[in-house]
């Protein structure tokens, strides 16, 4: 994380001894905290880092499943309900192809991403998408996994067994 290293240059600048040396950690530390602060920056990054997204009409053929990857939601507790976050076109785009008949299956992929492990994000969703009308019978859900990686492996035996 870039954080991280900002923190790594800000210490090693105090702990330096050398002046010459101090400064230009900390002029290091500035510019990398500069540099990934940027929201342009960041973001012409994230976009070539991406792979392009396909149109709906370049899809030729119906998909047995659809995955939905987590880190999209909290819950409010008090309120009792879903908190949609960024990233949740995740969901909706899901949805929508299953609508329009180009998938067959949602497979929504994701735990606790939080170290309180409080908000299971599989078993809320599917709550929400029967709520608004998917059928239970069409909605998959891992709810172990708690990154990436593990969405990716945790994954695997499902879609081996669709």
């Amino acid at each position: 994380m870039p954080m991280f290293w900002v923190f790594l240059l800000l210490i090693a600048g105090l702990w330096v001894k050398r002046e010459p040396l101090k400064k230009r950690l900390f002029i290091w530390a500035i510019v990398v905290f500069y540099f990934f602060s940027n929201d342009f920056i960041v973001n012409e990054i994230m976009v070539r880092w991406e792979i392009p997204a396909i149109r709906e009409s370049a899809l030729k053929e119906k998909y047995d499943v659809a995955i939905i990857l987590g880190g999209i939601t909290g819950y409010d507790d008090t309120m009792d309900r879903i908190q949609f976050e960024h990233g949740a076109d995740r969901l909706f785009q899901a949805v929508a192809l299953y609508k329009k008949g180009l998938v067959k299956k949602l497979l929504i992929d994701g735990g606790s991403g939080s170290l309180k492990g409080t908000n299971v994000e599989a078993p809320n969703l599917r709550k929400y998408l029967i709520t608004i009308g998917i059928p239970d019978s069409v909605i998959l859900i891992e709810p172990r996994s708690r990154n990436t990686h593990e969405n990716a492996t945790f994954a695997k035996p499902i879609l081996d067994s669709v």
